[in-house]
């Protein structure tokens, strides 16, 4: 079995929804420390071998790679104003593995998988 995806990992964005780019340098500042923003973009590969031919059951491997914006976040002291100070993409690996198997006509497949960006997820697939 071989297999490429791509997703989302949906974030609860902890950042206040009005924050603006260039602080003033006449005000004192706390820094509120480095925050997520938007949501992480997964991409990955599988690669599995069959394990039990009658029942079409597969064990894979998961590996890639998934990335994010992530900002610098300040708050005026004055104001209490929200200021962005910088903004990078982070990006971070994705390794796991999970077992699959093709019940139906051998076209749809439905899996279990780990992995420690996305934790327990179930997928369903389609063999073209």
């Amino acid at each position: 079995m071989l297999a490429v995806g791509f997703g989302f990992i949906f974030s609860a964005d902890d950042i206040p929804s009005e924050i603006y780019e260039d602080p003033a340098a006449d005000e004192s500042f706390t820094r509120i420390g480095h925050k997520q923003k938007g949501n992480e973009i997964v991409i990955l590969g599988k690669y599995g071998r069959e394990v039990i031919k009658k029942r079409k059951l597969f064990v894979f491997a998961i590996g890639g790679f998934s990335f994010l914006e992530e900002i610098e976040l300040y708050r005026s002291d004055v104001t209490g104003w929200y200021y962005e100070k910088s903004s990078n993409t982070k990006y971070l690996g994705v390794l796991g593995g999970g077992i699959s198997c093709f019940p139906f006509n051998g076209k749809i497949s439905l899996s279990i998988e780990y992995d420690n960006r996305r934790g327990l997820s179930g997928m369903i697939g389609f063999r073209f």
